[in-house]
């Protein structure tokens, strides 16, 4: 019989049938992939959005448009608040709004769903997405190695961007919930710590450094007095010279900086806006994620944000019971796969993946883990002219990059370097590293400024704000 514990959640289950938050959505536009439980319609309109601020990112850079590869996608997984985003990053987790990681099989973000409340410049999950947006923009997009100051400054100065709606996007609004360190009250980081190389910050100057950060990036493109000193210290960083001695060359005395500074937060503060394209719309396609595919997201998810060896076999169990009920659903197999081979479980994860090929033969990422055996068992052999590197390299031959698989190249260098000893598999901190894209030119200049208005861009100037902390100073 069943026991009454049951009969409750069958009954609760027949009363509420149209709560399907456990129901997974892919869309996926040019940029993007993006994976959240709420309403087709509105996930849609959150990755327009995505498409729309990268847009104009590209014009604030005078960038031209492009379509990246498959592999190149930002994948963005959307939880449904700050406790789960925690719960996934783990370790140490607590404070963290969300987080990017970059990836040899494609960088991914984690962000809580987007907030219904909260004003202009508070910190919301859409302003926590835009921020790692920014991180995967510079990374992608400039060879040039950047400090950490403006690595966060700039992913702040991007990340409260306003959508209107006629389509146009306003860059360079105040965080208005770190206005109490841009303002100089509760912080003591100074210009000339912030450009110290490899400077080991306490937690409270770390979230300082946001802030202040933010605040010298928003200065030095916008004040007309400083324009062309960003890049100018930039391209002396990747000419090799000393950081500090860069900024004093560049930047002038940096107590004088400081108090400018202080200064400028306590003033009105410009942002930038881009007007639409005319008639421009996204190509954006909606998917309803398969049962198997549901069923496996959770156990998806955590394998990609990465996990060590320990971690890979606490995992194991739930994805073994995600994927049984479903042995034809070719992306369950593959996760099942995935679980598998972190675990160090070679011949279950082959079985896996071939259960993944036998659902659709041309399924890629399942070939691509096929592969990954091979050559786990060609090092574990610890020959050269092992057969299993000779199927290997079939398996990878003419394997296009995806969004969640590598080219050989990447899976033979950093991604196989990685999991080929086991002891080596550890998590990818949140820090973005400087210096790691490598596809386009160092940055030339700064963002397009209200005064060097584009044709193309259609950048211009808007009303200026206040931080809310310097409103409160003269009350």
């Amino acid at each position: 019989m069943p026991t009454l514990a049951r009969v409750i959640f069958t009954c609760l289950a027949l009363l509420c049938p149209t709560q399907t938050l456990a129901d997974w959505r892919e869309v996926t536009t040019d940029h993007f992939i993006v994976y959240s439980e709420e309403p087709a319609a509105a996930v849609a309109a959150y990755a327009e959005k995505l498409e729309r601020f990268d847009l104009a990112l590209r014009r604030l850079h005078g960038m031209k448009e492009e379509v990246p590869p498959a592999s190149a996608k930002l994948t963005v997984y959307v939880l449904p608040g700050p406790e789960a985003v925690s719960d996934m990053y783990g370790r140490k987790g607590g404070s963290i709004g969300g987080f990017y990681v970059p990836h040899a099989r494609g960088a991914i973000a984690f962000t809580p769903r987007p907030s219904r409340q909260g004003g202009r410049g508070d910190f919301t999950g859409q302003l926590i997405l835009l921020h790692e947006y920014a991180h995967h923009f510079m990374l992608s997009n400039f060879s040039a190695a950047f400090p950490s100051w403006y690595v966060e400054g700039f992913a702040e100065f991007a990340g409260t961007a306003e959508f209107n709606e006629d389509g146009s996007v306003v860059i360079g609004r105040p965080p208005q919930f770190r206005a109490q360190s841009i303002h100089g009250r509760t912080t003591s980081l100074t210009v000339s710590e912030m450009v110290q190389p490899n400077r080991r910050y306490t937690d409270t100057e770390r979230a300082e450094l946001y802030g202040r950060g933010w605040l010298l990036t928003h200065y030095l493109n916008f004040h007309a007095a400083r324009k062309g000193q960003l890049g100018t210290y930039i391209r002396s960083l990747n000419a090799g010279k000393d950081p500090v001695a860069a900024a004093k060359e560049t930047f002038g005395d940096l107590d004088v900086l400081d108090k400018e500074l202080n200064r400028y937060a306590a003033g009105k503060l410009l942002a930038v806006k881009f007007d639409p394209a005319p008639g421009r719309k996204f190509d954006v396609r909606v998917r309803e994620l398969t049962p198997g595919e549901n069923a496996t997201m959770q156990v998806r998810m955590r394998s990609r944000r990465g996990v060590d060896l320990e971690e890979a076999k606490r995992l194991l169990p739930a994805a073994r019971r995600a994927a049984a009920p479903y042995p034809n659903d070719a992306v369950a197999q593959r996760v099942l796969a995935e679980a598998e081979f972190d675990a160090g479980n070679l011949a279950e994860a082959e079985a896996a993946a071939d259960r993944a090929l036998a659902a659709d033969p041309n399924f890629a990422e399942a070939t691509v883990y096929k592969g990954m055996v091979r050559l786990q068992q060609a090092l574990d052999a610890k020959d050269g002219d092992a057969p299993a590197w000779r199927e290997a390299r079939r398996l990878f031959a003419g394997q296009p990059p995806g969004p969640e698989q590598s080219g050989a190249a990447d899976l033979l260098l950093p991604e196989l370097s990685r999991r080929a000893d086991p002891q080596r598999r550890r998590r990818t901190g949140r820090g973005v590293p400087c210096g790691s894209a490598r596809s386009r030119p160092a940055l030339d200049h700064g963002p397009a400024t209200p005064d060097r208005r584009q044709d193309e861009g259609g950048a211009r100037s808007v009303r200026p704000h206040r931080l809310l902390a310097a409103r409160r100073r003269r009350a």
